[in-house]
């Protein structure tokens, strides 16, 4: 074996002649901390053992596995004592901070150093690795060192280290000695003054025994898991996970897929590391070559305190210091002519002071084919600032310089299938928001005769630059509505540049813009690019869009909106390209989709600061892949995002920024540098272009694939969903359809004869009859029925034994009904006789929990198995019969007595939950239950569920006014029995229901029953109902006027909705205070922290007491 050559670092050199003279003689037993490791010992020394690890060996005990808890004042050692009652179980010193805690951190008392201390076993030579760092990252921070018995050895130069208060990352340590068995290393831990609540600090010594054997660097790793960010912090627990070391993945011809490996050293540091692949093989011999093959290390980035392996970094090796953490990210391009197969190959890590580490690809190409990204359908809009570019790399803009940077800068955007260029018509349209503003690319000059002048010399040359590159679907123009509304131009007669504030629609408005969309219009028309030029505007008021779509109504200009409120009828057929915010995507979206698709319209979502999920730094990365997957759920035709690139100051060091989250301005990083979350970005909308291809190859499939989209969950603020799984999980079902298809399977015999659509909106808690119908004389007499229903939308009526409620007409039997799994339920029939004509096979009853639209597709019916295999579906019909809302429900109930002290009120009754129940208090025959339906209707029937299955005597009687009562329906000597009793009304003007008992079944029966429900119309009221509409969202939230310990919030009013009494200020989730529509839309936040980022929402508030949707955003107080 040869033996690699050790390179002894400056540091352990250093201290080799530093202790030579040290280790000349033995440390005196009288030495102080010789004395307490002695006195205290209750374990005898373990000389075998070669390694000791603090983290692995902490103890209850002192001197077990030779470490030792103590703390020095004064120059004075005491032994800490164990305390199991503080934060788990602490060793604890003379002051309440003076600690060491499992499973290894030391904090330090105001006067009190607290000590660790191993006790060597034996003689020999050790190497001494550790890195002390801040686990609380505040306060002032502490100081450490190293001594051998009573002697310093670490740090050399200085009587201590200081590691600040925020340093997460700390100072390494790893340095070899000579010892003496007894000799005593101690790890020492002071505060840095001030205040030392945030003091505790982390460190690991693991100490180890040359024997003889020089200790090489040790270079491990796993196939990660791409959802997880893996921080250095978390280095102990991250190498201890059993993952693989092959990746295997699935992808179509001219697909990217990724993956990420995760690299460690244990102990050493290892310099040169580089990373290489191999070929990618097919047992027939082909290739992927490894030029198809992108391996980049991940590069942290800070991000709110914390560091976030983000970048994806283009450097060709590294050097990987010990005992941390390196992600590396992995793409396989996979071309377009290889032929489908099995590719498999290796990803090898190496460096020339330690073994290669080697990882498997396993990569199953499937024969599908997947377009070049610009031939992609999906239609993706990231913002682009080229002035960031400028700014960044300190070049003039539009320099043959800025064009250089921008050119790779861009491909790396065109790659991901971006279809629009941005562009500004006026300076500033987003009033400073971003670190670097934007400037106008059109030049406006107001000449002495007062008409205007553009020059479109840069707006031209950045047009052509994304037009060359292949950016090519959109040019969106910002705007003519911008924030504050304020324009630029310089004025020949005060030769100054002036800016002024114009009201959209107003006359100066009209005079100014219809100048320039004149010229506008002449200059696209000349340059060929009318059909794809639009004037885009940016969470505008209502009344400011119209203005502009009412000046551009007969110019071939086309019209791009993003909207962060949903109420947009007046506009959905104005707006040639509109965007909603996630917060407003909901079932009614939907139809805004179809019915824009219907009309050739573009309809997008996108994410911005304050919402979820979304892109920020700190975002869980399966975050991003899910919005691609969320537009294809609701059939929207793209994504949109405010910032590709609007860099901070240093965009590699931070993506902090003083407004937004860290990382809400940009995706990407300088030099073409890519992200994880961007990278998963486009892993989603590749998923989206995937599920387009698909469907127009083979719309035969489209339910199958649709129903693996309505499982998808998630959605804005739902932190309950695991993005990143859910799109796994969707992956996985996609995958095996186009595994089927390949396979040259047909779908299940569904087609849209069978699918049941709603007839008209329906409200929550309305019930549903759906029935499956024959229309013409079969042969049928058996059949095997799947039923497939959306579990997330509705729920299969059953009785209280858990059993499907379904009814058959006469001459036909349900042999058996079971629900396989939530929303698939199989059911086999048989007839006495064939049919002879149109005749009904079954019924089932379904209880709805969300709002459903008019026509959403809910059911679906595969006959899977019929003694008559010429049947058709097309014999089928398949309906939804949607019953009226339910008057009662939640509406005030009382009664003549009830069981209230065992949850049986009279509000149990009309609550909508069958498993609650009103009951009287005693056994009496008379007792009475009524409800105000709070409105008078004219009755169509009621519906009650009692206790048991028997026989209760009782009226239905109604009143309009409270005080004067008829009988609706006599049932006092009712001999049906049944549990469930309808009956069928016809009473007009009624507002109050009462049932009244008159006689209880035999035994020991009270007046009891799970649920009662009305049914009917409205009257006509000789007053018409008030009717008060919720207030829509504050507009335009801005923090300004930011200090050290203030942030001004300023807002506009709800341009739509009902009137506003007063706002609610919500500082981090809490109410902070209430501020009246009287008063300006304004306060001011004080008594804030420094440097702290904060999340602000404001809520309107109506006459009524009905609140809006919140509107939010954060911001950070100055330094």
């Amino acid at each position: 074996m040869v033996k690699r050559r050790f390179f002894m670092s400056k540091l352990a050199r250093g201290l080799s002649l530093f202790l030579g003279s040290i280790f000349l003689f033995n440390v005196i037993e009288t030495n102080t901390f010789m004395v307490k490791a002695k006195n205290n010992s209750t374990t005898e020394s373990n000389t075998t053992k070669n390694k000791f690890d603090f983290k692995k060996d902490f103890s209850t005990t002192q001197g077990d596995n030779n470490w030792y808890y103590n703390e020095r004042v004064n120059g004075e050692v005491n032994s800490m004592s164990y305390n199991n009652s503080v934060a788990n179980g602490t060793w604890q010193g003379s002051h309440s901070w003076s600690r060491i805690y499992a499973p290894s951190s030391l904090h330090p008392g105001p006067t009190q150093e607290a000590v660790l201390t191993f006790k060597a076993p034996k003689d020999g030579e050790i190497l001494v690795f550790g890195n002390p760092k801040k686990e609380n990252l505040n306060g002032d921070g502490v100081r450490v060192k190293i001594e051998l018995n009573s002697n310093k050895v670490w740090p050399l130069e200085n009587d201590w280290e200081v590691i600040q208060g925020k340093d997460a990352t700390g100072i390494k340590h790893d340095f070899e000695l000579n010892v003496k068995e007894g000799d005593l290393i101690n790890f020492i831990v002071d505060s840095n003054g001030g205040d030392i609540s945030s003091d505790n600090t982390i460190w690991n010594p693991k100490i180890i025994y040359k024997d003889g054997d020089e200790i090489l660097p040790t270079l491990n790793g796993f196939v990660g898991n791409k959802d997880i960010h893996y921080m250095r912090e978390n280095y102990d627990s991250i190498i201890e996970e059993k993952n693989p070391t092959t990746w295997n993945s699935t992808a179509w011809k001219g697909e990217e897929v990724t993956s990420q490996f995760i690299l460690w050293s244990e102990l050493k540091d290892i310099n040169n590391l580089t990373l290489t692949a191999s070929d990618l093989k097919d047992s027939n011999g082909n290739i992927i070559s490894n030029e198809n093959i992108d391996l980049n290390f991940i590069k942290y980035v800070r991000a709110e305190g914390y560091m976030i392996p983000d970048i994806i970094d283009n450097v060709n090796s590294i050097d990987l210091t010990g005992e941390t953490i390196q992600p590396v990210w992995a793409k396989v391009n996979v071309p377009n002519d290889i032929p489908a197969g099995t590719y498999t190959g290796t990803v090898t890590a190496d460096s020339e002071y330690c073994d290669p580490l080697q990882f498997q690809i396993s990569i199953e190409v499937l024969d599908m084919d997947l377009p070049a990204p610009k031939d992609w359908d999906f239609h993706l809009d990231l913002w682009q600032n080229p002035y960031a570019v400028a700014r960044y790399y300190n070049v003039e803009p539009w320099s043959q310089e800025h064009l250089n940077y921008l050119k790779p800068h861009l491909e790396l955007l065109r790659d991901a299938g971006q279809k629009v260029i941005t562009t500004t018509i006026v300076k500033d349209p987003w009033n400073g928001q971003t670190y670097d503003p934007y400037d106008s690319m059109v030049e406006w000059t107001k000449k002495i005769d007062g008409t205007f002048q553009f020059d479109f010399t840069n707006f031209d040359t950045y047009v052509e630059l994304c037009l060359e590159l292949g950016i090519d679907k959109q040019i969106n123009c910002y705007s003519m509505v911008p924030w504050e509304n304020r324009i630029f131009y310089f004025d020949e007669s005060q030769n100054k540049e002036v800016e002024e504030k114009l009201t959209p629609g107003s006359a100066k408005w009209q005079e100014y813009w219809s100048q320039f969309i004149d010229a506008l219009v002449s200059h696209i028309n000349e340059k060929g690019w009318q059909d794809i030029t639009y004037i885009a505007m940016d969470e505008r008021p209502l009344n400011d869009m119209k203005a502009v779509i009412e000046l551009l109504k007969d110019t071939p200009l086309k019209i791009s909106g993003a909207m962060n409120y949903g109420n947009v009828n007046d506009l959905v057929d104005s707006i040639d390209d509109l965007c909603l915010a996630i917060w407003e995507i909901n079932d009614e979206f939907y139809d805004i989709v179809e019915h824009r698709k219907e009309l050739g319209l573009n309809t997008t979502y996108y994410v911005c600061t304050g919402s979820y999920p979304n892109t920020f730094t700190r975002s869980k990365p399966g975050e991003a892949a899910w919005l691609g997957w969320n537009a294809a759920k609701y059939k929207a035709d793209g994504f949109l995002r405010w910032a590709y690139d609007s860099w901070v100051k240093d965009p590699l060091e931070t993506t902090d920024h003083t407004l937004f989250e860290s990382g809400d301005c940009f995706l990407v990083y300088p030099d073409a540098r890519s992200s994880v979350r961007f990278e998963r970005l486009k892993e989603g909308i590749q998923d989206n272009e995937k599920i387009n291809q698909l469907l127009k190859a083979h719309p035969e499939w489209t339910f199958e694939v649709e129903q693996i989209l309505k499982e998808l969950k998630g959605g804005s603020h739902d932190y309950s969903v695991n993005y990143g799984q859910e799109v796994s999980i969707a992956k996985e079902k996609f995958d095996n359809i186009v595994k089927k298809i390949i396979n040259g399977e047909e779908p299940p015999k569904v087609t849209p004869s069978i699918q049941a659509i709603v007839n008209k909106n329906v409200e929550l808690n309305s019930e549903f009859e759906y029935t499956l119908s024959i229309d013409k004389v079969s042969t049928l007499t058996s059949g095997e029925f799947l039923v497939n229903f959306d579990s997330n939308i509705f729920d299969l009526d059953k009785d209280n034994n858990g059993n499907i409620n379904i009814s058959t007409p006469k001459d036909f039997e349900v042999i058996s009904a079971e629900e396989l799994e939530p929303g698939k339920v199989k059911i086999k029939t048989n007839a006495s006789n064939p049919f002879t004509g149109e005749s009904d096979l079954f019924t089932l009853k379904f209880i709805p929990k969300k709002k459903i639209n008019k026509s959403e597709i809910i059911t679906n019916v595969s006959l899977t198995n019929s003694n008559n295999e010429t049947e058709t579906f097309d014999d089928l019909i398949s309906t939804l019969k949607v019953s009226g809302n339910n008057l009662a429900l939640n509406k005030p109930a009382t009664s003549s007595q009830s069981e209230d002290a065992y949850g049986r009120g009279p509000e149990k009754g009309n609550d909508g939950d069958i498993n609650s129940r009103w009951c009287a208090a005693t056994a009496g025959s008379n007792h009475w239950w009524q409800v105000d339906l709070e409105d008078v209707y004219d009755l169509d029937a009621v519906e009650i569920l009692w206790e048991k299955d028997a026989k209760y005597g009782y009226e239905i009687q109604v009143s309009e006014d409270g005080e004067n009562w008829r009988v609706a329906a006599d049932k006092s000597n009712n001999l049906d029995g049944s549990q469930n009793d309808s009956i069928i009304l016809s009473e007009e003007n009624v507002r109050y229901i009462k049932v009244q008992m008159k006689n209880l079944p035999s035994g020991n029966t009270w007046a009891s029953f799970y649920e009662f429900k009305a049914y009917g119309e409205l009257s006509n009221p000789t007053e018409p109902p008030v009717e008060t509409k919720k207030p829509g969202k504050a507009q335009n939230l801005m923090a300004t006027d930011i200090t050290n310990n203030s942030i001004k919030l300023t807002w506009n009013s709800p341009i739509v909705g009902g009137e506003v009494k007063e706002y609610i200020v919500y500082k981090d989730g809490k109410e902070l205070t209430k501020v009246s529509e009287s008063n300006a839309a304004e306060f001011n936040v004080t008594s804030l922290k420094s440097n702290t980022l904060y999340g602000f929402k404001i809520v309107a508030v109506g006459n009524d007491g009905q609140k809006s949707r919140p509107i939010a955003l954060n911001a950070r107080t100055l330094k």
